[in-house]
């Protein structure tokens, strides 16, 4: 009677290595020879083999003939696993980059074991944004995307790689500030400061880069409050999604407010001369010229003459600033006086004695002040 003698064993562990490896032992018989077939249905004598990682089934039987009788396939299949390759793959290139141009980018990557290039269908490869709050724009959008890199299930290999691609920012078109105004003086609230170039639509920012102390920006509308004197840098940074941040800036120096004094003349009494005593000029600038109520300052030195010596009321005086002085502490301010104001000389109050005498006077002391009268006779008192 035909026997197996000595049945196929599997061969355990096997993993994949992108050779045919034989699956189980051969097995012997007492007469003829064993066939073996992985569907049941198509044997060979050879000992059947597995490349791709997977279980398999392995059928044997020994076929009968005129000599001998056979022995029936087996009925419960001898099951072999080859399992999947555990490496750490290396991705090559393992980092791209492209400049942004609006389009979508796919980065061709190769996976390999070692030195051999693994078939694209044993891996998937998803990419995502390194941004979370970018939901669009996959691989088109300036920025930087991981791709994950993973064996497809039931595949030869075990593996997870990443790479990398950065999309970078194309330049963008330079800008220039305008409505920037010719002179700066200690004081002025500018309102019409902007921007002109760049590309696309794109967000303007503000900002004082130095003089912080002389000025302030508001970051959105542009306006400036100058609040001291001295060099100040305005700074206007533009920035568009996908484009590099462009920014110009403008420095100036802040020039101390002009001012007009106000001048008053105290009246003199007539005394000959057109002078004017420097005590009788009283010369301040009006509060509401003043930027801040702590800008007080002291003006002294200012000359003045009358046109003429004659009393009078509005009469023109001409001042004379040559040798006026301000003393303020800060220099935030520059003051200029008027040309002309106007003065009045009073005329000047005397005691007149009147002395009658002659022949014929009559007084009358009844009254005060008394009376002084002549009978006329027709002759000269």
């Amino acid at each position: 009677t035909t026997q197996v003698t000595t049945a196929p064993a599997k061969i355990d562990p096997l993993t994949y290595n992108g050779q045919p490896q034989e699956l189980v032992t051969a097995g012997v018989s007492n007469v003829g020879f064993l066939v073996y077939s992985l569907d049941g249905t198509n044997f060979s004598p050879d000992i059947p083999t597995g490349t791709d990682a997977g279980t398999y089934t392995v059928y044997y039987k020994v076929d009968g003939t005129a000599d001998y009788t056979g022995v029936a396939a087996n009925t419960r299949p001898i099951p072999v696993t080859i399992a999947p390759k555990a490496i750490t793959a290396k991705v090559e290139p393992s980092e791209f980059s492209f400049l942004y141009d609006g389009t979508k980018k796919e980065p061709e990557l190769t996976v390999l074991d070692g030195k051999t290039v693994i078939d694209p269908d044993q891996y998937t490869v998803t990419w995502t944004n390194d941004d979370p709050a970018v939901t669009d724009g996959l691989l088109t959008a300036a920025g930087t995307y991981t791709a994950t890199i993973e064996n497809v299930p039931n595949g030869n290999y075990s593996f997870t790689a990443t790479a990398t691609a950065e999309i970078v920012p194309a330049e963008q078109a330079a800008i220039e500030i305008t409505g920037a105004p010719e002179h700066v003086y200690y004081g002025d609230r500018i309102t019409t400061l902007g921007t002109s170039g760049g590309t696309g639509d794109g967000t303007v920012k503000w900002s004082v880069t130095a003089g912080e102390t002389s000025a302030e920006i508001d970051e959105d509308s542009g306006v400036l409050t100058i609040k001291g004197t001295g060099s100040v840098t305005v700074k206007a940074e533009r920035t568009v999604s996908n484009y590099g941040t462009v920014s110009a800036v403008w420095t100036f120096t802040v020039e101390p407010k002009p001012v007009l004094a106000e001048v008053t003349i105290t009246a003199k009494v007539y005394d000959k001369s057109t002078d004017v005593d420097a005590a009788a000029i009283t010369a301040a600038v009006k509060s509401g010229d003043l930027v801040d109520p702590g800008d007080t300052f002291t003006l002294s030195g200012l000359t003045g003459a009358y046109d003429n010596a004659n009393a009078g009321t509005g009469k023109t005086v001409t001042l004379d600033d040559t040798n006026a002085t301000k003393v303020d502490g800060n220099g935030k301010y520059t003051v200029s006086y008027p040309a002309t104001m106007q003065g009045d000389i009073t005329p000047r109050g005397v005691t007149v004695t009147i002395t009658l005498s002659g022949n014929d006077l009559q007084t009358d002391d009844s009254v005060t002040p008394p009376t002084y009268s002549y009978d006329y006779d027709g002759t000269e008192k």
